[in-house]
Parts: structure tokens; C-alpha cells; sequence
């Protein structure tokens, strides 16, 4: 989820840069408090009315490889695998530029905490650990602590909105949730480890009151109404899903997206519309590999199956490059969402009418898109090939 915008962003904006000769051009302070107040109606933009498609804008070259990201203008905060942790500075979202690194630390996903006086990325880093880096200062990302560092995979983390608590999916390692305080960064607290659930990724709902867990071989709908002791209302089966790789909800929490990461996105996860060897003339129809599908849950205790959706195997996916859903954001009020769909690049995907969606576009620059978020009219997608890449929606 993001932020409050603030519609006094403008203003603070401008007394900003009436003393810009005081503060630096580059003053880290200044940096963060835009970061905790942006607005879309400065350089990102606005989303179009309408939107047509998708282009791509220009690539960070100095982003070695990416895979989770969190974006919160005006700094892109991205998982850099065995490269380490980057803060991309997107206030000018054609020309990016990285503020600091913080290198030798593995990550592979990213959240963040807010407290009075700082901001904290969260990073999940496998068998490393869950991290803790204080980036109040986006010029120099320290790690404060880490914990669970050896005793259980960190896999995806998700921060809950308005605590300091944080929720660690372990995937099949050894299949849990890890339920971290973090009120002290320093010293963060493993204060529950929930082995009855078994959850790859977890998402908060619009309004903090559910949380989503994609549980490999099915999602659950969770009451996190208290959040230290969350309880599964729903669990959704589907035997055309391969691995429910992560789940999330509109904002009206009547639709749920339920992605598939079919074979692990493993190169047998050719996946999407049809098999490798198929001509692309006949790539229109075929079984949901590596999918998204669309569940009614206005009635929660029953959801309803409505459709699912994938792109076409891109004509140069040779040899195979993993063609599945991996992560992705609803644009807000839309009822449009752009995927990071690995080889398939960057897919925006239609479902206001949800028995019918379709895909609006696809920007698949040859890589390994892992996700795909958005800012304004601007979308931030890691690559765990290409890095860091910049599109935008277009109207035209």
C-alpha cells in the first residue's frame, strides 16, 4: 500500500527550493522528508485518464540485478540479490540515479517501517537473515540488525500498516510465518512463529484488516484485526494453480488476484499461453500456466472463480526463460494491474469486468522482470537481469 499523499506536498516543495542554498542539492533530510510526503502531481505525474499502454523509458545501468522493490517517491528502494540493497533517487523518473548502496548484504525483498524520527527498510535475505537498514539517510543505508539469520529461510516480508511488526514467509523451507516487533530496530523480537500456516508471500489489505497469504498449494484470507495473532477465515483451492505465489486484493476487498508462479519459475516454466515449441499463430488460447486469476470474495467465506489471464511466450524466449506471474500492484480505483511476468516483461492487465479480463500491453525488454510497482504514471520494475527499469503508462 502507499502512503497518505499530502496536498501540502507543493508548498513544503517550494520552501524547499527557496532554500536550496542552504539545504544542497543533495541534502539526505530533504530527500527523506519528500520521500514520507510525496505526491503524484510533481515529476511522476499523474495516471492518464485513460490508459492505452505501457513504454519503457530508460534502464539503470548501474542496478547489477533487482528483484523486490518498494517504491515511495521520491526514492525506489531495491532488493539487489547477491549485489546488496540500492536507494534509487526517481525524482526525475527518466533519469534515475542511486543514492547509496549498501554492498556484501544479499537481499531479495523489501518493505519499509516509518517511526517518528527515522524510516527502516526491512529485507528478506533467505538464510541470512531478516535485515534491518536504516535509510532516514538515503545516501547511506547502515544495517542496523538482523535476525533469524540462519534458523529459518526469509523469504518475503510484509510490514503491518500503523505497527512495527513484520511478518516473514518462509515458502518450503520450513514452512511458517515468522511474526517480528521491531519497535526497537535495533534489537528486533521473533515474538511468535506460526508453523500452521505455510504462506509464500503475504499482502495487507487496503484497510489493514485482512492480510492475504499465497500458501504454495493454496491462499488464505486472514483476520489480522490482531495482528500479533492472525486467523484464517478462508482457504482457496484450485488445483489448476500450480504454486499460489502471491494474492491481493482492491481496494473495494470484492476482487482478489491470486498469482501462479508455475514450476517454481524454474526453466520448465515456459508457461503462459502455450509450450515452447507451439507456433506463435497458435499461442491465442491454452491452459492457465503460470497465470492470474480473479476471485470474487464479496462474500468471503465463499470465493467465487471468475477468470484468469496470461500473456503470450515471447517469440524470443530461446532457450526458455520462466513465463509466470511472479509479483505485481493494482493500480488504485482501476481496476487495472501490471505484473512483473519474468520473460514476458511487464504486463498491464484489464479486469474491470473481471469474468473478462484482457491484456492492454506488454513491455518485454529480453530479461527477468520479478516485479513490477508504480508511482504517479510511472512504473519501477526489478529485473534480476536488466536491473532497474522506469516505463510509463501512456494515453495515446
Amino acid at each position: 500500500m502507499k502512503p497518505m499523499r499530502n496536498r501540502l506536498f507543493l508548498a513544503i516543495l517550494a520552501i524547499l527550493l527557496a532554500t536550496a542554498g542552504c539545504l544542497g542539492a543533495e541534502d539526505p533530510q530533504a530527500i527523506q522528508e519528500t520521500a514520507n510526503d510525496a505526491d503524484p502531481t510533481t515529476e511522476l505525474g499523474v495516471l492518464p485518464e485513460t490508459i492505452t499502454g505501457i513504454e519503457h523509458i530508460t534502464r539503470l545501468d548501474e542496478v547489477q540485478a533487482a528483484a523486490g522493490i518498494h517504491v515511495e517517491a521520491p526514492i525506489a528502494y531495491v532488493a539487489g540479490l547477491s549485489h546488496g540493497f540500492y536507494t534509487v533517487n526517481i525524482t526525475d523518473p527518466t533519469n534515475p540515479t542511486i543514492e547509496g548502496p549498501l554492498e556484501d548484504e544479499f537481499t531479495r525483498g523489501v518493505d519499509l517501517l516509518h517511526y517518528d524520527d527515522r524510516t527502516i527498510a526491512v529485507a528478506a535475505g533467505q538464510s541470512t537473515g531478516m535485515k534491518f537498514i536504516n535509510v532516514t539517510d538515503p545516501t547511506q543505508p547502515t544495517l542496523l540488525s538482523i535476525v533469524l539469520e540462519g534458523e529459518s529461510e526469509v523469504h518475503n516480508v510484509i510490514t503491518v500498516p500503523d505497527t512495527h511488526l513484520v511478518y516473514n514467509s518462509r515458502s518450503l523451507d520450513v514452512p511458517g510465518v515468522d511474526i517480528v516487533d521491531a519497535t526497537n530496530p535495533e534489537e528486533p523480537r521473533v515474538i511468535d512463529q506460526r508453523t500452521d500456516f505455510a504462506c509464500h508471500d503475504v499482502r495487507i489489505g487496503p484497510h489493514a484488516e485482512r492480510a492475504y497469504c499465497a500458501a504454495i498449494t493454496e491462499t488464505q484470507i486472514w483476520d489480522i484485526t490482531t495482528p500479533e495473532d492472525p486467523s484464517v477465515i478462508t482457504r482457496i483451492h484450485n488445483p489448476s494453480i500450480n504454486i499460489h505465489h502471491w494474492a491481493t486484493v482492491t481496494n473495494e476487498k470484492d476482487i482478489l488476484l491470486i498469482g501462479d508462479e508455475f514450476a517454481g519459475s524454474t526453466d520448465a516454466a515456459a508457461g503462459c499461453y502455450a509450450a515452447i515449441d507451439s507456433p506463435v499463430s497458435d499461442r491465442t488460447i491454452s491452459d492457465p500456466v503460470g497465470a492470474v486469476w480473479f476471485y470474487d470474495i464479496s462474500d468471503e467465506t465463499s470465493p467465487t472463480p471468475l477468470s484468469w489471464i496470461a500473456p503470450p511466450i515471447p517469440q524470443d524466449n530461446i532457450p526458455p526463460t520462466p513465463c509466470t506471474a511472479h509479483f505485481g500492484e493494482i493500480l488504485t480505483d482501476r481496476g487495472q494491474v501490471i505484473v512483473g511476468w519474468r520473460a514476458a516483461g511487464t504486463v498491464l492487465v484489464d479486469f474491470q469486468d473481471p469474468t473478462e479480463p484482457f491484456i492492454v500491453d506488454t513491455e518485454a525488454a529480453l530479461g527477468d522482470n520479478w516485479e513490477a510497482q508504480y508511482e504517479g504514471r510511472y512504473i519501477f520494475a526489478g529485473d534480476t537481469v536488466r536491473g532497474f527499469d522506469v516505463l510509463a503508462f501512456t494515453d495515446a
